[in-house]
């Protein structure tokens, strides 16, 4: 595995967001540093994509793929996820409170345990929504960029049970898989697609989008057409620093937000479409 830093301006992120989005074969993400802003590659060829060899590497080192990858996952003893629901890892011991709900999950991966504010802000903006039903399993679900599954492990255990999860990465799917496995979910399967190019059903209940802000922007009126005409769209992933620009885009969409949470500098929005 090769972790590259590139020096980026500030004003490239959502540029080379949009550029990086359908490259299967590499991780990133972009750091904030005092000076300078860091994109982090991890692939597994010390060539990169083209399109970044105008940028300045900073720094190419070679990682243990098992050591970087599961390093994270040696502390990992569970946590609090809302006051019903806890996130823990099969074998661990539970904590002293008491919670409706226990989820297990594999945390092989640092991403998708759900501590993360933007999972928390989608979490709480669902169970919100579907606790406003008497009877939620003729709801329709679609997590686009499920992760670990978490969003849709948890809309099972609230009841859903037609509920479709994708994410372009497909070590994502096969942990999302795991994981639906690990809480003795089945008759859901999470399949490798990217937001840019798959074909979207229509008429789904509640559909689900913790993603990059400009994969969001560029991807809203896709997902407010499949929504059914009553249904919601929760959208996270987008720092508060982009606020206005998703309530630009809510209102060029001809949505309205229902509910607007905000935790750690993140933002968490459930859409409606508009009426008239």
């Amino acid at each position: 595995m090769y972790h590259t830093k590139l020096i980026i301006a500030k004003n490239q992120q959502k540029k080379l967001t949009r550029k990086l989005t359908g490259a299967r074969s590499l991780n990133y993400f972009i750091e904030s540093s005092p000076g300078m802003y860091l994109l982090h590659i991890f692939s597994e060829s010390p060539q990169l994509p083209v399109e970044l060899n105008k940028y300045t590497i900073l720094s190419c080192e070679t990682d243990d793929d098992c050591k970087w990858r599961y390093k994270w996952a040696e502390n990992f003893t569970g946590h609090e996820l809302t006051g019903d629901i806890y996130v823990t890892v099969a074998g661990k011991p539970l904590p002293a409170p008491s919670y409706r709900h226990v989820i297990m999950i594999d945390p092989r991966d640092a991403f998708g345990d759900g501590h993360h504010p933007t999972t928390r802000l989608c979490d709480l903006l669902l169970q919100e929504h579907i606790a406003q039903f008497a009877d939620a399993s003729n709801l329709s679900m679609l997590d686009a960029g499920t992760g670990s599954g978490l969003l849709s492990i948890i809309a099972y255990i609230l009841g859903l049970r037609n509920i479709e999860l994708f994410d372009i990465d497909e070590n994502s799917v096969f942990m999302a898989e795991r994981n639906l496995q690990l809480n003795g979910i089945s008759g859901i399967n999470p399949t490798a697609g990217d937001i840019y190019t798959r074909v979207l059903k229509s008429n789904y209940s509640i559909i689900t989008a913790n993603l990059l802000t400009a994969i969001i922007e560029d991807n809203f009126e896709r997902l407010k057409c499949a929504l059914a005409d009553d249904g919601v769209l929760i959208v996270s992933g987008i720092s508060t620093k982009w606020t206005y620009l998703l309530k630009r885009l809510i209102k060029r969409n001809k949505m309205v937000i229902v509910k607007h949470k905000k935790l750690e500098g993140w933002n968490g929005f459930l859409l409606k479409k508009r009426s008239d």
